[in-house]
């Protein structure tokens, strides 16, 4: 608490206004666009794989808030900005495991030292907003950072695994159905409906698409942008279309479900017919390399 207290102290409106925006990076909103940009712009399959990681690292954070109901800041002296972005227990914090998770991930796949450098700003300047923000201890920012790390380093051990001996196409779709399953009957939340439906949609998306249309994820830079915005309308087409049919509890399983089907194959489907990228199968014809080809 002293911490927090500590930094309040240099309180001002510029800097209120600094880390309220700042700590945006680790919304929703934010990792669903990234993964979106990184899976039609830049690698597919490092498109692919962090989504999963961020679904599950969502999930995994709800989980563990549940079970161990820590209580956010409180007491004399203490401000609370943007108090809407840290709703429920506090350990450990989602955005900088969330962050954590999203920028070792990118790091360790691409080994880009621009990467590296991005992620340590971004990772520092957010858990630091939680504190700045009166939202987190400095214990539910650590716990975060060290818990997404860890996810990151297990599931490239799983992945490593799974690329050494892959499995049976058929077998891949059942996984990626019965796994999130399984897990929300250990745990069930609406993060964790929203987690794991967006989780199975992305997967079945990523293996339909892989199969059917394996698209270049190069172009132009203007077909780039264009990517960009038309498949990131469509997702928030259907979030907002979808909410008043599928608005809580188990329907947003089904909600998030299509938005990551979307993702994974409704936005490369449709920028294949808009020409934004060529393909592999289905008539299309695709260059070898490694990023557009995995």
């Amino acid at each position: 608490m002293d911490v927090i207290l500590r930094l309040q102290r240099s309180a001002n409106p510029a800097l209120d206004a600094f880390f309220s925006s700042v700590t945006m990076l680790g919304s929703e909103e934010a990792y669903a666009a990234l993964v979106a940009i990184v899976y039609w712009c830049v690698d597919r399959r490092a498109g692919f794989r962090l989504g999963l990681l961020v679904f599950l690292t969502f999930f995994v954070n709800a989980g563990i808030k549940d079970a161990l109901r820590l209580p956010r800041p409180g007491g004399p002296g203490l401000r609370v900005l943007a108090a809407e972005t840290g709703l429920g227990y506090g350990f450990p914090s989602g955005h900088a495991q969330g962050n954590a998770t999203v920028w070792a991930y990118l790091y360790m796949t691409f080994r880009h030292r621009g990467i590296l450098a991005a992620g340590l700003v971004i990772v520092t300047l957010v858990s630091l907003s939680r504190l700045y923000l009166g939202l987190h201890y400095p214990a539910d920012v650590a716990g975060g950072v060290v818990i997404g790390l860890a996810l990151v380093a297990a599931f490239n051990a799983v992945a490593a695994r799974l690329e050494r001996s892959p499995l049976p196409a058929g077998l891949q779709a059942a996984a990626a159905l019965a796994l999130p399953l399984l897990a929300l009957l250990a745990y069930r939340s609406g993060d964790a409906y929203r987690a794991m439906g967006a989780l199975i949609g992305l997967a079945e998306g990523y293996l339909l698409q892989e199969r059917l249309l394996a698209f270049d994820t190069r172009t132009t830079p203007g077909r780039q942008a264009v990517k960009v915005i038309v498949g990131l309308a469509g997702v928030l087409i259907l979030r907002l279309s979808l909410k008043p049919f599928l608005p809580d509890g188990p329907a947003l399983l089904v909600r998030y479900g299509l938005m990551g089907l979307w993702v994974a194959l409704g936005a490369p489907l449709l920028f294949r017919a808009l020409g934004l990228a060529p393909t592999q199968r289905l008539g299309g014809r695709m260059p070898s390399r490694r990023g557009g080809a995995h």
